[in-house]
Formats: structure tokens, C-alpha cells, sequence
């Protein structure tokens, strides 16, 4: 990486001692100096977890090298970037520190998404290694580690990058249209946002892939399908009582709500797997509310229609703002899917309606 050159003169840090008490420090003035600070403050966080966790655990061959990879993943590569940044920031101040070093930060991108794995992982080998547990409670003990555990530390890069943007904006309020800066720091919030969004699609594609494969796993049965697949997204998931259509009694079965089906399975024994029953593909289906409260009793139905005109009643005794809330959602994972296909059937709004007033009640 290059460096940043001279101070700018569009810029000024003040030491925190000058800025104490300061009456004269205006707000942008202050903005830049929390900028300037909280880098340094992040980057000393970073390293605890370089100095005092990954090397140590290396040299002592606490952990098999690709955990510790798992673990914390390219955490020194964000700890050499965040550094120049923030020698940028005090040689040029933010504006040009982001401009120049902004495109880097895309790196943030590839620690989301090994964050979740890293936390499984670390949970797995405090259980697996005693040794390692011991070392952890231990290095977490000491003063250098700010009172801070190894789960808070490595939560820091995902924070970051939002607060860059609550930064940079907060600066861009108080820069006047007339000041030099004013475009260029505009343009900086703009691709900053940009990398927040970017960085935040990729933490919701994890833990959507992560979610469906939990339900993977619970789900058993012949007709348990594939679900992991691209472009699939995890909905909802509820208890819902299913009224069988030959004795017409309530059974309770569990509900799992896909962009693209739905899945109903029957509770086993145990408290944590389903007994597939039955996989409803969302196109070519419908969803219609059958009854809502009836006769001051909280409770709905709602009717699914397949494309095998095969029909599906459900209902809940619980609460009716729940299955309200179930069937929009479903009406609109249907409505989704129509709209994406390309026959791009027209499906009534109405439906829709019926359940969103009934979730809002």
C-alpha cells in the first residue's frame, strides 16, 4: 500500500489534551478527531487479538493450523490495513485517507464471511481442547486484554465498518457546501455506504445459508428435500396446527417458509427434529384466509392451493396475529416468485390485504 503524503491543510487533529475543555473546537473539528481516535483505539483492539491470541496459540500449537485459520481468519491483513489508513488519516486527514484506502477495504468482506464459522469453531475447541480453554479464560484475565473476552474482540471488524459510515456522515452534516472537501466527502459517504451494504449482504447470505442448513440437519424422513440452493432465502418458521383433510382434526406441525416452498414436518420425540411430511413448491400455488377471530376466540385458517389442487387448511389457537403475520409472508414469498417467473402470473392483492389487516390486529 502507498503512503499518504503530506497533512492536508483542509484538516486539523487536535491532541485529546487540547481538545478537553476546548469552547472553541467546533463540531467538525471534533468529528475528525473521533475518527482519528476511535482508529486508533479499533487498531489497538485488533492487535490483542494478534498479540495476545493468534501468535500465542501458534507458538504453542494450541489449536490444528487451518483452526486457527478458522479462527481468525485474515485478521492481520485488516490489522496492516487499518494502520496505514490511520497514518492517512493523521498525514491527509479522512477525506483523502478514504478516498485512498476506501477501495481496500473490501477485505472486511471476506473476515463476514468467515465470522459465524469462526464462532463455531472457537465454541467447538474450548469444548474439544481443555488446554486451549485454560489458555483462553487465562490471556482474557490479563490487564493487556482490556477486560475484553476473544468473542468481543473478533466482533470489532464487523462493527467498523458501519460506524465508518456513521462517522463519515456526521462529518458530511457539519461540512458546509462551500468548503473544499464538501464533494469529494460526499462521493466518500456514498462509497462507503456502498461497502456497508455490501458487507452487510454478505452476513445476511451466511446466515441464511447457515439457517437453512440447521433446518437441513433437523429434518429427517424419504422426503426431505435438498434445500440448500442458490438464490433460496429462509423466510419464516412457526408451529402451526394442520387440519387433515380426511378426519378434519388439528394436528400441530412445524412450518419452515422458503422464497420458493414451503415445508410442513411432524414433531419426533426429540425436541429438535422434524419427520419431513409434505414439500409445497410456491409457484402455481395460492393462499386465501379462510376465517379470521371468530366469535371473540383468538384464532385464523387459512387454505393453501398446489398446483396439484391439492389443498392444505392451517390454523393456530394461539394467537390469530400470528398466522396473520404467516400467511402475508407466504402470500408474499408466492407473490415473488410469480412476478420472477417468466409466465409471471398475476396474483389477486386482496388476499394479501386480508392478511396483513389480520396480523396488524
Amino acid at each position: 500500500l502507498n503512503g499518504c503524503g503530506l497533512i492536508s491543510h483542509t484538516m486539523r487533529l487536535i491532541s485529546v489534551s487540547d481538545a478537553v475543555g476546548s469552547p472553541n473546537l467546533t463540531r467538525r473539528q471534533k468529528v475528525v478527531n473521533e475518527i482519528y481516535y476511535t482508529e486508533q483505539s479499533y487498531i489497538s483492539q485488533l492487535q490483542i487479538i494478534v498479540d495476545m491470541f493468534l501468535k500465542p496459540i501458534e507458538a504453542r500449537s494450541l489449536l490444528p493450523a487451518e483452526v486457527n485459520q478458522a479462527i481468525f481468519g485474515n485478521i492481520e491483513h485488516i490489522l496492516s490495513l487499518n494502520k496505514e489508513l490511520h497514518t492517512c488519516i493523521r498525514q491527509k486527514g479522512p477525506v483523502d485517507a478514504f478516498i485512498n484506502m476506501g477501495p481496500f477495504l473490501k477485505v472486511y468482506a471476506v473476515y463476514a464471511d468467515n465470522y459465524n464459522g469462526a464462532l463455531e469453531m472457537l465454541n467447538i475447541w474450548e469444548k474439544r481442547s481443555q488446554d486451549f480453554l485454560n489458555f483462553k479464560v487465562a490471556t482474557e484475565f490479563l490487564p493487556e486484554c482490556q477486560n475484553l473476552k476473544l468473542e468481543s474482540l473478533l466482533i470489532t471488524p464487523i462493527q467498523r465498518i458501519p460506524r465508518y459510515r456513521l462517522l463519515l456522515q456526521d462529518l458530511l452534516k457539519h461540512t458546509k457546501e462551500t468548503h473544499l472537501d464538501y464533494a469529494r466527502l460526499k462521493d466518500v459517504c456514498s462509497k462507503m455506504n456502498d461497502m456497508t451494504d455490501y458487507i452487510n449482504e454478505h452476513l445476511r447470505a451466511q446466515e441464511n445459508s447457515r439457517k437453512i442448513l440447521e433446518i437441513q440437519k433437523n429434518l429427517t424422513g424419504s422426503n426431505v428435500p435438498g434445500l440448500l440452493s442458490p438464490g433460496r432465502k429462509f423466510v419464516r418458521e412457526g408451529r402451526l396446527m394442520k387440519v387433515c383433510r380426511s378426519s378434519r382434526k388439528a394436528k400441530e406441525r412445524m412450518f419452515f417458509l422458503f422464497s420458493d416452498m414451503l415445508v410442513y414436518a411432524r414433531p419426533t420425540r426429540s425436541s429438535k427434529t422434524y419427520e419431513c411430511r409434505y414439500v409445497l413448491p410456491l409457484l402455481n400455488s395460492s393462499v386465501g384466509l379462510v376465517l379470521g377471530e371468530s366469535q371473540g376466540q383468538p384464532g385464523a385458517l387459512f387454505r393453501v392451493h398446489t398446483h396439484m389442487h391439492t389443498c392444505v387448511y392451517t390454523c393456530i389457537q394461539i394467537d390469530y396475529r400470528i398466522v396473520g403475520k404467516f400467511g402475508e409472508d407466504l402470500n408474499l414469498a408466492i407473490w415473488r416468485v410469480v412476478r420472477s417467473s417468466p409466465r409471471n402470473v398475476s396474483l389477486p392483492s386482496k388476499s394479501i390485504a386480508a392478511f396483513v389487516n389480520l396480523a396488524k390486529n
